[in-house]
Parts: structure tokens; sequence; C-alpha cells
């Protein structure tokens, strides 16, 4: 009688936590659909409807956050913000996201799954400090196309661009005859390139060179872009992206941060060189 007490108390709590997660994922769903149809009365073009939304989106993240915070011993509570913390939208959001989850109890913040978040948060604090125009670059080592070890160092007092790309990235490809354009202009007179390409498959990155007869610096890990350790230390969250190094290897130019391309990229580089167009 005593133990089947005990199990119908095991199962009432259970049913408990999981009526209070469902409860949690409804709110948080609730807030999107009524974000969505108060666009959706004044919008009637689906494409200007998804910009709105996107625009709005932190807005909505950060009221996730407040239900977030209003259960912080529910362990829906940390799986959603870890899953939250992966979109778009929060790439820059770190200090939003570290407030929600200081809210969160003691024993899911100490849980084995709450300290890697942590760990990962302030990994990627880490990256954007480390990213930040004004910095000093990382020192970094990486694999060569020919399979030589290639570091950073061996380019001090020389400016440098750095370029994360990729062959299956649009956009990349997109951009690749400007690259080729400003190395070829600038090359002659001291700037180098270091073109990080972000392929695992050698294959791939090796037809690429052939195509393109790219003579830059050819660096990879070999491993998937999410995985890529100096990415993730330089807060590289997208590809293409593209750094500018001074002879000081200090961080002139970075175009996720500063939110710039190309064109913008070519103003600095006269400066780097300390030369006119």
């Amino acid at each position: 009688m005593k133990l089947e007490l005990i199990t119908a108390k095991k199962r009432v709590n259970q049913t408990a936590k999981k009526s209070r997660s469902n409860m949690i994922h409804e709110t948080l769903d609730s807030i999107m659909r009524e974000e969505y149809i108060s666009h959706k009365k004044n919008k009637d073009d689906i494409n200007e409807l998804h910009q709105l939304i996107w625009e709005q989106a932190i807005n909505v993240k950060k009221k996730y956050f407040d239900v977030l915070s209003t259960y912080p011993n529910d362990y829906y509570s940390l799986m959603r913000l870890i899953d939250l913390s992966k979109f778009a939208e929060m790439v820059n959001q770190e200090e939003m996201i570290l407030n929600c989850y200081n809210t969160l109890s003691d024993s899911l913040k100490s849980s084995e799954t709450g300290r890697k978040f942590f760990q990962i948060m302030l990994n990627r604090v880490e990256g954007k400090k480390n990213a930040n125009p004004g910095s000093r670059i990382i020192d970094f080592t990486v694999k060569n196309f020919d399979g030589s070890t290639f570091t950073n160092k061996s380019l001090s007092g020389q400016p440098y661009i750095i370029v994360f790309s990729a062959t299956w990235c649009t956009p990349c490809q997109q951009q690749l005859s400007k690259t080729i354009e400003l190395f070829n202009k600038y090359k002659g007179i001291g700037l180098k390139l270091v073109y990080f390409n972000m392929d695992d498959n050698k294959k791939t990155w090796a037809a690429h060179i052939a195509k393109h007869q790219t003579t830059w610096i050819n660096v990879s890990e070999g491993t998937k872009f999410s995985n890529s350790p100096i990415a993730k230390q330089l807060h590289v969250t997208h590809v293409p992206t593209y750094f500018l190094i001074d002879r000081d290897g200090k961080i002139v130019f970075n175009s996720d941060a500063m939110k710039g391309d190309q064109d913008d990229l070519e103003l600095y580089i006269p400066k780097v060189l300390k030369t006119s167009k």
C-alpha cells in the first residue's frame, strides 16, 4: 500500500511537471501567434510581413525570456533558452540571454547542461571582444592547402584581409569576383589575403581553388563551419565575413560588427597601406 502511494505521488509530480512545461510552451507560442496576427492585419504582402516579424524578432524574444524567468525551476525553461540562443536574431544578444539564464534556479545552472550552456555563452562573449575593431587579432594556426602549417604571426607587420567563406555559400560565390578584384588591385603594394575555407570536403575546396585560380593564402580547418574553433574565437556567425588587419596587428574592419560590405572594406584598405587609391 505504501509503495502504491509513493508511485502514485511520483505520477502526480511527473504530470504536474509535464503540464507546466506544456503551459510554458503554449504561452511562448501564443506570443508569436499574436505578433503574427497583429502584423497580418496591416500587411497583405507576405514578404513584407516576414520582414516585419524579423524586425520585431528581438522584442518577441524579450517577451519569451520574461516568460521563462517566471519558471526558474523548470528544466524546460533552460532547454528553451538554449534553443532560443541559436536563433539568428540572438547572435549578438548574449547579454540578454545571460540575464535570463541568471534568473534560473541554482540547481538548473549547476546542472551539466546549465554549466555547458553558460560556458558556450561566455565563449561567445569572449569571441565578440576578440573581433571588435581596435582589438588585436588573435594568433591562430591552421593548415594551408598544400598541407603545410600557416600562422598569422608570419604576417606580423603586414596589412592583410581575412575572409571566412565556403563553397556552399551563395553570397560568398557572388562576392568572390569582387574579392579577387580587391586582392589583385592591392597585392602589389603589400596587401595579403588569408582565405578561410569553411568546407569539410577537401576535394570540393581543391576544385574551387583550381576553378578560380586563387593565389592568396588558402587555409582551412577541414571542419564544418559550425565546428570551427577559429571562427568561434572571432565570433564569426555567418559567411562571408571580412576582417582587415593593420600593420600593428589590430582589427580595423569587421564586416559583421560594422554591418559593412566589400565596398566599405575597400575604404579602409588605403589607410592600412598608408597610401591613396
